[in-house]
């Protein structure tokens, strides 16, 4: 009897565990990121963005409805798109562009100069 009773309980966990890991990659929707709805249903005036993308609910017929959509960060600025240079000087004749608006340098004093 206490084999069975410890299969069945290894079995729970392991269930448990695999449910627990298909969600890892996203963080639970809850308050104060955004609440879960049916998802035939809109999403309310006070919550009007679909994030669903951002956040997991734990039913499959539910989607995530958020406030406003979570802040995307930028990539950092590196090759192949481009370089980081001091921002007082002007971007190189080779990387024209100054694209800080689309990636990010590591030091605040840099800008990302991109290729055309």
């Amino acid at each position: 009897m206490a084999v069975k009773f410890h299969l069945c309980l290894l079995l729970i966990i392991v269930v448990g565990m695999g449910a627990h890991v298909a969600f890892a990659d996203k963080p639970l929707c809850d308050l104060p990121h955004g609440t879960c709805y049916y998802y035939k249903d809109p999403c309310p005036d006070n919550m009007p963005v679909d994030c669903s993308e951002e956040f997991y609910c734990t039913l499959e017929t539910n989607k995530c409805c958020c406030n406003e959509p979570p802040p995307t960060e930028r990539p950092l600025c590196d090759l192949p798109h481009g370089t980081c240079y001091y921002h007082k000087d002007p971007c190189p004749d080779n990387m024209p562009v100054d694209c800080s608006q689309d990636f990010k340098c590591t030091l605040d004093t840099n800008k990302c100069c991109c290729y055309e």
